[in-house]
């Protein structure tokens, strides 16, 4: 009898080491392919995957809400005093106290959003951390604004919004700025009409039939408040509506994520515009490749994210690493700097790869 209960508890003993080195083994394979292991660490909870928010540009990233080794932002941005559409978007992963866990998108406006991606973070795919006081305030449903001769504004969820202030008059009326696509528009709205994290919308279908707009026109709402277009960038693509006056004819400018209509002179369309974007050439021959689906750490070995493509690194600017058998580089969200104005470091981000994971290329001077 003695025998058989021994034997028992051997065999349970030995199912439960099995068992904690499955888990073990489940857990590494987690942290190899980047799951939730960071959320996991730090004690966030995962959120839907269709939660969104857009991030002040100038707000520092961070690698964890509890350390500032790894952390990087892009200093020529004030995440404070910054534009309405100085913003980014990311998916929202997990949020803690004063926290929220992110994953940056392509940076090229993703589908189904109204703004850019962090572009400097294309080529992969990263969890960070932001302070929630950084996250820019955003419409979190369908807001619409309709006047008597037909002009209107409609925005779908996720346009940045800006800081409320007065238009002082005989009826003074608070109103908040919204800004893309180089429009700023000033509506009034509730603040049950606005939030820090959102759900995509359906969206408006665009017609092709649409022609460039001289941002330099004369333009204005339905009360007859101008409309600030800017005069920088491309000119807007609009469709010509019907006539308001003999002098007067409505422009519709619609995208995924805006519907605006307002009313300006009858000839302020222009030839569509043929000029490209200018592709800059890199100065070192690569050493090193990253390929696409390849995870990534930072310098201490926890995990960061994946290649989100091909990445290919230079033997200039490697980070150090406190992990054996890993090489590191500085990733920096800013690629192109302002003439006169030097890189600065803390635009960068140290990510690391396994040495085996790494391709060896031929490196040297760009001829």
């Amino acid at each position: 009898m003695t025998s058989f209960v021994l034997v028992a508890a051997a065999r349970r003993k030995r199912r439960r080491l099995a068992a904690a080195s499955l888990g073990s083994l489940i857990v590494m394979i987690a942290c190899l392919q980047l799951t939730a292991c960071g959320g996991a660490q730090t004690g966030a909870t995962d959120t839907e995957t269709g939660r969104y928010t857009l991030v002040r540009r100038g707000a520092w990233l961070w690698a964890a809400p509890d350390q500032e080794r790894y952390r990087a932002r892009d200093p020529l941005f004030n995440s404070d005093k910054g534009l309405v559409a100085d913003v980014t978007v990311w998916r929202v992963v997990g949020e803690k106290a004063g926290w929220v866990q992110v994953e940056n998108l392509p940076g090229n406006r993703p589908a189904g959003h109204c703004y850019r991606g962090e572009r400097g973070l294309d080529e992969v795919r990263l969890r960070l951390w932001v302070q929630r006081m950084d996250l820019a305030p955003v419409t979190i449903g369908r807001f619409s604004a309709t006047w008597g001769d037909g002009s209107h504004i409609i925005l779908d969820p996720g346009i940045s919004v800006g800081r409320k202030r007065v238009l002082r008059g005989v009826n003074p009326i608070e109103v908040r700025p919204v800004a893309f696509d180089g429009m700023t528009l000033e509506v009034t709205m509730k603040d049950s009409d606005i939030g820090t994290i959102y759900e995509p919308g359906k969206g408006f279908e665009i017609t092709t039939r649409r022609e460039h707009l001289d941002r330099t026109g004369e333009f204005f709402y339905g009360d007859g408040r101008r409309v600030d277009l800017a005069t920088e960038g491309e000119p807007l693509l609009v469709q010509k509506q019907t006539y308001v006056t003999p002098t007067e004819v409505h422009y519709q400018a619609r995208s995924r994520c805006y519907d605006v209509r307002f009313t300006g002179k009858p000839d302020a369309t222009l030839a569509a515009s043929s000029a490209g974007n200018p592709i800059l050439a890199g100065g070192v021959v690569p050493c090193w490749r990253a390929v696409a689906g390849t995870p990534t750490v930072w310098p201490d070995g926890t995990a960061a994210g994946t290649a989100r493509m091909n990445i290919n690194f230079g033997d200039h600017g490697i980070a150090s690493s406190e992990a054996a058998g890993v090489r590191c580089f500085e990733v920096p969200l800013r690629r192109v700097w302002p003439d006169g104005v030097a890189p600065s470091a803390e635009a960068n981000l140290p990510l690391c790869f396994a040495e085996t994971r790494l391709e060896k290329l031929v490196c040297g001077p760009a001829s």
